[in-house]
């Protein structure tokens, strides 16, 4: 009589065994599923298209604007840069941080997705102008790709300044040359780094002094600044606004 309890209780655990299983198998089925819906977001289930602004400077010195275009697409987590224009390293690298960044910002996952970065920048060819290069672009690549994500348009503004992996935003050149060309074609907001609102320059003046009845002339370069954000709000009705990191600039792009 006890071999046979013995053999019924094994028999009760068993099947307790095979239906907490099953049941658990089911659950955890259902739980995974809702898991990869939230998040991954519907969103995400298609191709995904993101834009901005940017502004360079051509070899003749003078500013150009053009667009950066960014498309989210399925793939293996790729950064892909389009070389027409053709673009110096610098340049690629940038793009690279950029995604970077703007996937820390929106906290989403592009581990199947491939990110194709594409300039569409007039005028610019590698008979007359050269590549295109420089880390300048690095903040308007991380709005477009940001903006892809967010499924959200960039203001119709300006902006110039490195990405930096932290999400700093780093000098760049050309800060006259870009803000005149975003005055000329009527943009009214320019952001630009921190500290690039005083431009420097050197004036050369000519200092004379005598020397045992002789008066020798010296030429020698002394530096001037000018107030960038004063002058060009003054002069041609353009707003610059400084800039420490991608933070500051998305409360004014979006």
């Amino acid at each position: 009589m006890r071999k046979l309890n013995r053999k019924k209780v094994l028999f009760g655990y068993i099947i307790v065994l095979v239906i907490g299983f099953l049941i658990g198998s089911f659950l955890t089925s259902d739980s995974l599923d809702d898991f990869n819906i939230n998040f991954q977001g519907n969103f995400l289930k298609n191709d995904l298209k993101g834009n901005s602004n940017i502004v360079a400077v051509s070899g003749n010195g003078f500013g150009i604007i053009g667009k950066v275009n960014v498309d989210i697409v399925d793939g293996e987590g790729l950064v892909l840069v389009n070389t027409n224009p053709f673009l110096e390293a610098d340049t690629q690298l940038s793009a690279v941080t950029a995604v970077n960044v703007a996937k820390g910002l929106t906290q989403v996952n592009l581990e199947n997705k491939n990110v194709i970065i594409d300039f569409n920048v007039p005028n610019i060819n590698l008979e007359n102008q050269g590549v295109v290069g420089g880390p300048s672009a690095g903040v308007a690549m991380t709005l477009a790709v940001v903006a892809a994500l967010n499924q959200e348009e960039v203001k119709d503004i300006i902006v110039t300044g490195a990405i930096l992996p932290n999400g700093n935003i780093g000098q760049v050149g050309g800060i006259v040359e870009k803000a005149d060309i975003a005055a000329d074609t009527n943009h009214t907001l320019f952001i630009i780094p921190k500290g690039q609102g005083e431009f420097i320059y050197y004036e050369r003046q000519v200092r004379t002094r005598n020397v045992r009845g002789f008066n020798i002339r010296n030429f020698v370069l002394v530096p001037k600044s000018l107030d960038l954000i004063e002058y060009f709000q003054e002069e041609k009705n353009l707003t610059m606004v400084e800039v420490n990191n991608i933070q500051d600039v998305l409360e004014l792009a979006f």
